[in-house]
């Protein structure tokens, strides 16, 4: 894989177009994760890359190390979707923000034609992506759905795949939260499922992970869980005092 970093507005045009022109270079290149701070000239950087046709996994995740003023970002972001647009072959798609405003997936797709939709394979997508909908028409055929920090936000994205019939059966999330809970129990097999840190401690207690897990007994290969999501507060107090 390779991968681009561009920075923020520090970084000259020159530098972006002569990093950009690297990329171009390579013609057979199928891969290309973007790292970019949050003040970066995206619709230049988008603008370098238009030749690119050949791309299958494409990543966007954007940095900052503050709280930025970030007003216009939303319509800034929006000009990567020609970069997709652009590459009808991309089968991965990854959307991250190490910030706490919302990425539109809309504004990111909407040059994307819905009459020939992506086959998206996996999409990986974070708490802070808005208008999960615009996903629906391109990720039919998904087998894979990695979600970070939803345990911080207010989308459904879960409800929104059900309502879709959207089950990729390969899942991998920070966070074991109700809402997943809920799409487990509608979906028809899951094979893979990772859970990550981020789930409160009692939380596939609470919700019943292993009942709900029993109806995926005859698909499910792999289950990775932390442990101190497999306890409650009351389970640790009753140790200890059987212990001191």
């Amino acid at each position: 894989m390779f991968r681009a970093l561009f920075v923020h507005s520090d970084s000259s045009r020159w530098e972006i177009h002569r990093t950009a022109r690297f990329f171009l270079m390579l013609p057979d290149l199928t891969e290309l994760e973007l790292r970019l701070w949050w003040d970066a000239d995206m619709p230049y950087i988008s603008k370098c890359l238009k030749p690119l046709r050949n791309l299958q996994k494409f990543t966007l995740q954007i940095r900052s190390r503050s709280n930025p003023s970030i007003d216009r970002l939303p319509s800034k972001l929006g000009c990567f979707g020609l970069v997709i647009a652009r590459n009808p072959n991309i089968t991965h798609l990854s959307f991250r923000s190490t910030l706490g405003f919302p990425c539109d997936l809309s504004q990111i797709m909407r040059n994307v034609p819905t009459e020939k939709p992506l086959k998206l394979e996996h999409v990986t997508i974070d708490g802070y992506c808005t208008n999960i909908d615009a996903l629906l028409p391109h990720i039919q055929s998904l087998s894979s759905l990695e979600v970070y920090l939803m345990h911080t936000s207010e989308n459904m994205i879960y409800t929104v795949l059900e309502r879709a019939g959207v089950f990729p059966p390969m899942i991998i999330t920070d966070s074991f939260e109700l809402e997943l809970c809920l799409y487990l129990e509608h979906h028809p097999g899951v094979v893979s499922l990772l859970i990550g840190h981020n789930g409160r401690p009692g939380a596939l207690h609470d919700y019943g992970l292993a009942k709900v897990m029993t109806r995926h007994s005859g698909t499910l290969q792999r289950l990775s869980v932390r442990s101190h999501m497999l306890y409650t507060a009351d389970d640790e107090d009753g140790f200890v005092r059987q212990h001191l």
